[in-house]
């Protein structure tokens, strides 16, 4: 009897347990999980007039369908978000996995320019759905939830009806901020939406903030769109007036630390760096060991180096040097003076058309790249004498010579004798002429022997034939 209780017993708790085990699962499956995260990495810290760099990166989970219809961003001062805010609307979407889609937003009087790249990851698809879906952190809601939208298009993983498996988009953002806007916090707020100016089904990002400071004290811009400003003397920073492409939203002037040099870049200038990217700083400084001059020639004060190395203007930019009369050989006019600049792929010095003014002894030259440059008096090369070659030409004679043929005649009937005349051509092989003489070969002597022969035999042959014919013919004899 106890024995049978015991295996009721344990029937029982094996069944419970199961059961237990069962309803944990589908509690535990159908629980909700973040079908869409979006997530801002930025620094904690940035300064007003300089570059402010960040990422976003959106991504989508297995249990969304095509959650994704564009994206917005807003950057905001916290404590006057009304006034001081930077709105982005439909950021870029690529249209493929591993595609990347940039765009530029720019307004210099309220709020600079933003740059964004975004990158696709694996999967990234565009498609149609009836029964689109997702879960996230909503932007209204400000918690997590379900959310269904209504049946079309988007971006995601779901693609034509075909469930290809978590997806993500992240984007490269740079934030030229004014230098005129207010120090303090920050948010940056990034919405997904997956229905087009629908915030009840929109997603977004958890607080986002960062703190900015005060432009430098010694910031040479001005207005409200910021400038550039000098970083150390000889080094000025254009990031708050260069955008992502390489153009100037305005004039800028950079000096070298000892006021010599200067460098006049007008608005709508495109300056990139050697690997293409937008300009965010330039520098002006002396060479300590400067490539050595051209052979004879003068350096007139000191040899430059323009940073960064490589970077490249179009349309060009001007260069002035303002140069001391004192540093200048005697003998050298300023007038002769001019700007060269280094080439260091051919190793050697190559000179810039140039505007000098003798008065405020400045030279100007247009330049379309930075390396070393400096001011030089290059001596011309002396002219090289070239001694024509003499070329002596001896006139060449052609004589006739005419030949004279005497045909002669019958003594009773005297005729006047004809001369033809047959020139000969004389071919100069030399300086001195050579005459050839073409005299026609004599006429052969006809034999009179070997004719005779000839017709002897022919005569002979026609008689024996002449001789079996009439013999053949000849009437037989009868016996």
């Amino acid at each position: 009897m106890a024995r049978l209780k015991r295996v009721i017993f344990n029937k029982v708790s094996l069944s419970v347990l199961m059961t237990t085990a069962i309803l944990a699962t589908l509690l535990l499956t159908n629980l909700p999980t973040k079908a869409m995260s979006v997530t801002v990495s930025n620094p904690s810290t940035g300064t007003l007039g300089s570059a402010y760099s960040f990422s976003v990166t959106i991504n989508v989970e297995n249990t969304d369908v095509l959650p994704i219809q564009n994206v917005n961003m807003q950057i905001t001062n916290a404590a006057a978000p009304g006034t001081y805010f930077a709105s982005c609307t439909n950021l870029p979407l690529p249209t493929s996995a591993g595609g990347t889609a940039t765009g530029s937003y720019s307004d210099p009087g309220t709020f600079g320019t933003v740059s964004v790249s975004g990158t696709s990851g694996a999967n990234w698809g565009y498609g149609y759905d009836a029964n689109r879906y997702g879960y996230g952190y909503g932007y209204q809601s400000g918690t997590y939830d379900n959310y269904s939208f209504a049946s079309g298009y988007g971006y995601g993983y779901n693609n034509s009806s075909t469930d290809l498996g978590p997806t993500s988009i992240t984007y490269s953002i740079v934030w030229y901020p004014p230098t005129n806007w207010p120090t303090g916090t920050y948010n940056i707020q990034v919405t997904a939406y997956g229905t087009s100016g629908d915030a009840t089904t929109a997603f977004t990002n958890t607080a986002a903030a960062f703190t900015m400071a005060a432009a430098p004290a010694n910031y040479t811009g001005g207005g409200t769109s910021g400038g550039a400003f000098v970083v150390t003397p000889g080094t000025t920073n254009v990031s708050n007036v260069v955008n992502y492409q390489g153009v100037f939203s305005q004039t800028v002037n950079v000096t070298s630390a000892d006021n010599l040099v200067n460098l006049n870049i007008p608005s709508g200038t495109v300056g990139k760096t050697a690997a293409g990217a937008g300009l965010t700083q330039i520098s002006i400084n002396p060479m300590t060991t400067p490539p050595a001059p051209p052979t004879g020639a003068n350096v007139i004060g000191l040899t430059y180096d323009f940073g960064p190395t490589g970077a490249t203007f179009s349309p060009a930019i001007s260069m002035k040097f303002t140069y001391t009369a004192a540093n200048i050989p005697t003998g050298v006019s300023e007038a002769n003076l001019v700007v060269a600049f280094y080439d260091t792929t051919a190793g050697q010095w190559v000179t810039v058309p140039v505007v000098v003014d003798t008065v405020n002894h400045t030279i100007t030259a247009q330049v379309t790249h930075f390396t070393a440059f400096s001011v030089m008096n290059i001596p011309a090369k002396p002219a090289t004498t070239t001694t024509p070659a003499v070329i002596t030409t001896t006139a060449t004679t052609t004589t006739t010579t005419p030949t004279v043929v005497t045909t002669p005649t019958p003594t009773t009937t005297p005729t006047s004798a004809v001369v033809t005349q047959q020139p000969t051509t004389t071919m100069p092989t030399s300086a001195s002429a050579n005459t050839t003489t073409t005299t026609p070969p004599p006429a052969k002597k006809v034999n009179l022997w070997i004719i005779g022969g000839i017709i002897a035999a022919v005569v002979v042959i026609a008689v024996i034939l002449l001789y079996f014919l009439l013999w053949r013919k000849r009437p037989s004899v009868t016996k």
